[in-house]
C-alpha cells in the first residue's frame, strides 16, 4: 500500500471516500479503522449513515444549542422507532444545527434541526434525501427530549399512508402542514399555518393587517377601583440556607488519606457532575501510596457509581505531571457524547513552557484548545 498514488475525498455527506487502492487493501483498511474504533459502513444503522450534525457548542462562537454532540442522543431514539415500525431501512436524511445559520444544510432534509434557544430547537420537514427541495417549519421551540415524540406520530402515518417508493420527505410534502399537525401531540404556541400554493410554502396571510379598513376597532378601555387589603408582613429572623458545592471522598490510613472520588453539586442538592481520581499507574486510591502522584482526574456527568465507570458519560480528563504534593496539570481532554475525544485543552506556564518542564510554584500562562479530528 505504500507504493501506491493514494487519494482520498471529503464529501458533502461529511463522508471520506478512500480512491486509486489496490483490490487487495480494503481488509488492512478495515482493520485499521476497527482498531482505532471506527465503525464501518455496515455497523451503523441507515438513518446514521445519513445524518449530519455541525460541531455548534462549545466549539462554534456562533452557536446557541447543542447539536453535534446532541445528535448522537436523537438518532439512538430514531433507531428505536424505525425498528419498532419497520422502516429500518428507510433512506431519511437528518441534518441538525446549533443556529439557524444551517451549516449541515437543514433546510433541505428529510428532517431538519435548528437550534433556537438553550435546548429548545425547531423542527423542519419536507425536503428529500438528495437535497433537491427545501423543506418547511414543523414546529418551533421543541425541547431536545421531546423532538422524536413529536416526530413519531408522523412517521407512524408514514408507515400506513405512504405511496409506493415515496421517501419520508416526500410523504411530508404532499400531506402539508395542517395534516400534519393533526397528526402531532397538541402543543401550546404553535406557528401560523402554512399553505402550498403552486408548489411554493408561504406563510398563510393573516386576516387583516394594520391600518386596512377591515381592522376591528379597539373597545374603550374600562377600570374600575377594587378595595384590596393586605396583611401585615411578618418579618422573622432566621439563618441563611447554605448550598453544598462539592463532596470529597477519602481512602487510606490517618495521615495518609487519598481523594478517592468527589460529587460537584447544583443549586438544587442535584449532583452534577461525579470526579474520580487516579494514580500513577493509572491506579485508584484504594491501591496507590501517598508516594504516588496524582496523574488523572476524570469527570462524569451526574452521580455515578465510582465502582461501575463504563456505562457512564465521559464529560473531561484531566492530565497532572509532577511529584506526589506538587502535581501540576498538564492537559485536558473534552469528549464528545459517543466518548470520542472532541477537544484538547494544553496549559503552558511562566516562560511559555509546558508542565512538565516547570516547578511547582510556576503559575499558568496560557492554554490552547486543539479540535479532535
Amino acid at each position: 500500500m505504500n507504493n501506491l498514488n493514494r487519494k482520498s475525498v471529503l464529501t458533502p455527506q461529511q463522508d471520506i471516500l478512500f480512491c486509486n487502492l489496490a483490490s487487495d487493501a480494503k481488509a488492512t483498511i478495515e482493520r485499521i479503522l476497527t482498531e482505532h474504533h471506527v465503525r464501518l459502513p455496515d455497523q451503523i444503522s441507515v438513518v446514521q449513515r445519513y445524518s449530519m450534525a455541525c460541531p455548534a457548542i462549545p466549539t462554534c462562537g456562533l452557536a446557541i444549542s447543542e447539536s453535534e454532540r446532541a445528535l448522537p442522543g436523537i438518532i439512538d431514539q430514531l433507531e428505536t422507532e424505525l425498528q419498532r415500525l419497520g422502516l429500518q431501512d428507510e433512506k431519511i436524511s437528518v441534518r441538525m444545527t446549533g443556529c439557524p445559520n444551517g451549516c449541515v444544510r437543514p433546510y433541505q432534509s428529510d428532517i431538519g434541526i435548528v437550534g433556537r434557544s438553550g435546548d429548545k430547537y425547531m423542527l423542519f420537514v419536507g425536503g428529500n434525501l438528495l437535497g433537491t427541495r427545501l423543506n418547511f417549519e414543523l414546529r418551533d421551540l421543541v425541547p431536545l427530549k421531546e423532538i422524536v415524540p413529536t416526530l413519531t406520530p408522523i412517521l407512524e402515518s408514514f408507515k400506513r399512508d405512504r405511496l409506493a417508493n415515496e421517501g419520508f420527505g416526500d410523504f411530508c410534502c404532499r400531506l402539508g402542514l395542517e395534516k400534519l399537525e393533526a397528526l402531532m401531540p397538541d402543543a401550546a404556541g404553535k406557528k401560523p399555518k402554512i399553505n402550498e400554493a403552486n408548489g411554493n410554502t408561504r406563510l398563510a396571510a393573516p386576516e387583516w393587517q394594520p391600518g386596512n379598513d377591515a381592522t376591528p376597532a379597539l373597545p374603550a378601555p374600562q377600570t374600575q377601583t377594587v378595595p384590596l387589603e393586605l396583611p401585615v408582613p411578618q418579618v422573622e429572623s432566621g439563618s441563611l440556607i447554605a448550598c453544598k458545592e462539592t463532596e470529597t471522598f477519602f481512602v487510606g490510613p490517618k495521615g495518609e488519606e487519598r481523594r478517592d472520588f468527589a460529587y460537584r453539586y447544583n443549586d438544587d442538592d442535584s449532583v452534577r457532575e461525579t470526579i474520580v481520581y487516579f494514580y500513577e499507574e493509572d491506579r485508584r486510591a484504594a491501591e496507590a501510596t501517598a508516594d504516588h502522584a496524582l496523574r488523572r482526574e476524570a469527570i462524569y456527568a451526574g452521580r455515578v457509581n465510582p465502582l461501575r465507570l463504563h456505562a457512564a458519560r465521559k464529560l473531561r480528563d484531566l492530565y497532572y505531571v509532577g511529584p506526589a504534593g506538587h502535581e501540576r496539570i498538564d492537559r485536558c481532554i473534552l469528549y464528545r457524547a459517543d466518548g470520542q475525544p472532541a477537544q484538547t485543552i494544553v496549559y503552558l506556564y511562566d516562560g511559555d513552557r509546558g508542565a512538565a518542564d516547570v516547578s511547582s510554584g510556576s503559575p499558568v500562562r496560557r492554554q490552547i484548545a486543539i479540535r479532535n479530528p
